[in-house]
């Protein structure tokens, strides 16, 4: 990676691999005619996200949570901002040549127009919605697994072996 457009159309080839756009569009459409939550406890957003295993932290000044990752040259982060009946997820890769990534609406469109130059979305940066402590749950599941997915792929693409492909003998 030379550059931070080389580094950027790595991420988006990854992603594209992964078939991240269809996911995430998939499940906005499943989440978007969900009732609006008039408020959701800062507590039970935390408890949520530490049931994913992940390490989340509070960053207080910009009131969004966040983990992150460390991969040799990339920090790979996971940042998850909510407002009371949706969640925005960013994908932010902090690599040798600069920053990439972005909210997951953005990445998801970036893709779907690799397919489809003329490719449109209504509303144009969806985020998953929820109603309830459950389905924050599922929002957040449904996050963090996206993630681990495109983290994964990226790794892979930037010819980063991790642990489990190690293993495999790949």
């Amino acid at each position: 990676m030379n550059t931070k457009e080389s580094a950027k159309q790595r991420l988006i080839h990854a992603l594209v691999g992964i078939h991240f756009s269809e996911r995430y569009y998939r499940y906005y459409e499943q989440t978007r005619h969900r009732s609006p939550q008039k408020f959701m406890a800062h507590e039970n957003i935390a408890k949520a996200l530490v049931s994913t295993g992940l390490d989340f932290k509070f960053d207080t000044r910009e009131k969004f949570f966040y983990h992150r990752e460390k991969h040799d040259a990339f920090q790979i982060s996971l940042h998850v901002a909510f407002t009371s009946s949706a969640a925005e997820f960013i994908l932010a890769v902090k690599t040798p040549v600069g920053h990439i990534g972005g909210p997951f609406s953005l990445l998801a469109e970036e893709v779907a127009l690799r397919h489809d130059a003329g490719f449109s979305y209504s509303p144009p940066y969806p985020d998953p919605l929820f109603s309830d402590l459950q389905e924050l749950r599922e929002v957040i599941l449904f996050g963090t697994s996206l993630f681990e997915d495109a983290k994964q792929a990226f790794l892979e693409a930037a010819g980063h072996q991790s642990p489990a492909t190690a293993l495999r003998g790949n």
